[in-house]
């Protein structure tokens, strides 16, 4: 997206300058064999300085829990051999793969950028022409990480010039070229690693451009993949790599896209997007798969995230954990979704110049400031959206529950589920098997608000209000299940606590 190009860079040159310890000498924690992804995954990017980047895998692990996150690195081709007669020089890049090996964290490995002496003398930003050279930095990215490698991409946005610069740069040329990559990449990675997992395609938004104050593009995710199907080039990767980034600078939830999508809006500004390829980028692409016969395939979304300022309304802590949080619900409410990836762990490195401005939005899409500190409400609730914490009776002021989410009443007997439907439901499932007992949503509801004016609203993706609980004036309320399956709105003051509105769904 946007913030990548800056990002890739800078970080290129920097990354060269490291020098980090040796291999890591402790036993590593298995990795299952053969390799496994589900949306159930989490992933990192690690936006902030290099040098303490193999460091932070182990804050990452643990940021988790129980689960074994994924990093995604990039290879930087440019740094490991920067002509063709120089030794390969895998430093920086070994210790922190190692460092991820060693705790039983898989890694995603980018396979990027190129390399003037393999390009014509350009920039790391144009594709290789050398296929051989091409091939040969991939076989031997191969077999110098082995088994501490599970997962490959083919380049990073290459449907934004800026970072997949060829020939002419029409869709044609770019897409053609780069799908041809893809094919040796692959070839190069199954001859290396049968089991290890390939992604490919046109991952960003791409480049727009307007006429007549209209805006256009070509150069979509969905664009460039309806581009290998019809080249004959579907067979050469093993999942579709994507980055549902919403309208942040908008402030926008990822559900968001402007009803109807008429000419003043494109799909660039909804990444995720509602259930629509009109108006949704997700769907637009998986909508390209399921036509060509691919529906059996996985979609990833290898980077994800809101940055904490940078909006052109300055959003709150707490919008911005909503956002994240919806994100992680909705996409793994997908049953054709992989892995998600968040973009960063911790802000970008102060030094980087763009981070002058404080309110440089590219900065600051870390978990973490650039000290470390984690980043509240957001750091801890997004945390336990990631873990996949068990559900909570009780949804607090100012909170949301997003599609794929629910709220279980504290004996279990009682769910109340956001569903991916659209539909709010509230089951009793004394006996196995679950009964409705309370419907709103009409297939339209994206999130329920519990809002700080003590109203509980149930919104659709472009937040219009479907139903409300008509309790606006309360103040801060906190909406419980109770055990006796009613769902009961409680204002805090004063106090004790009263109910202001019910289900009335109680069970005798």
């Amino acid at each position: 997206m946007r913030k990548f190009w800056a990002r890739a860079m800078s970080v290129a040159v920097i990354v060269a300058a490291v020098v980090v310890g040796g291999k890591a000498t402790a036993d590593p924690v298995p990795i299952p064999d053969p390799y496994v992804f589900t949306s159930a995954d989490v992933g990192f990017i690690d936006g902030s300085d290099p040098a303490g980047r193999a460091g932070r895998i182990a804050d990452m692990d643990a940021y988790v829990g129980a689960k074994k996150p994924i990093i995604r690195i990039d290879l930087f081709w440019d740094q490991v051999q920067p002509c063709a007669t120089c030794p390969l020089n895998w430093t920086a890049l070994d210790a922190m793969v190692d460092a991820a090996y060693a705790q039983g964290v898989r890694v995603l490995l980018i396979l990027d950028y190129s390399v003037p002496w393999a390009n014509g003398g350009r920039a790391n930003n144009y594709f290789p022409t050398d296929d051989g050279a091409w091939a040969a930095i991939v076989a031997q990215a191969v077999a110098h990480f082995g088994p501490r490698v599970q997962a490959y991409e083919v380049w990073n946005e290459p449907n934004i010039s800026a970072f997949g610069n060829y020939g002419d740069n029409s869709v044609d040329v770019r897409a053609g070229r780069y799908w041809e990559l893809t094919r040796i990449a692959y070839q190069q990675v199954k001859a290396g690693c049968a089991g290890c997992v390939v992604l490919a395609g046109g991952s960003a938004g791409g480049d727009a451009y307007t006429v007549n104050n209209r805006i256009y593009n070509d150069n979509e995710a969905r664009d460039w993949l309806e581009w290998a199907y019809q080249h004959n080039f579907g067979g050469y990767f093993d999942a579709v790599a994507y980055h549902p980034y919403p309208d942040w600078g908008g402030g926008h939830l990822p559900s968001y896209a402007k009803i109807p999508c008429d000419r003043d809006w494109y799909r660039f500004w909804s990444g995720f997007g509602p259930d629509d390829p009109a108006c949704g980028g997700l769907a637009a692409l998986r909508d390209v798969m399921v036509r060509h016969g691919d529906a059996a395939k996985k979609i990833w979304a290898t980077e994800f995230g809101f940055p904490s300022a940078g909006s052109r309304q300055p959003q709150s802590p707490e919008h911005v954990r909503d956002a994240l949080e919806e994100g992680v619900r909705m996409w793994r409410s997908r049953p054709y979704t992989g892995p998600l990836f968040v973009y960063s762990f911790q802000d970008t490195q102060k030094e980087f110049a763009l981070c002058a401005n404080p309110n440089e939005g590219e900065c600051h899409f870390g978990l973490r400031d650039n000290d470390g500190n984690p980043k509240e409400p957001m750091y801890s609730d997004v945390r336990a959206a990631l873990s996949g914490d068990t559900w909570l009776a009780a949804l607090s002021p100012g909170r949301s529950l997003f599609r794929g989410a629910a709220m279980t009443s504290n004996d279990g007997r009682f769910t109340l589920w956001m569903q991916a439907d659209g539909n709010l439901v509230l089951y009793d499932v004394r006996t196995g098997t679950p009964r409705a007992s309370w419907v709103q949503g009409n297939q339209r509801a994206y999130r329920l608000s519990n809002q700080h004016d003590g109203n509980l609203v149930l919104y659709d993706q472009a937040d219009n209000a479907l139903w409300a609980s008509g309790t606006s004036g309360k103040g801060d309320s906190t909406l419980w299940l109770q055990d006796d399956g009613n769902l009961v709105l409680y204002a805090h003051n004063p106090a004790p606590p009263k109910p202001t509105w019910a289900s009335n769904t109680v069970v005798q």
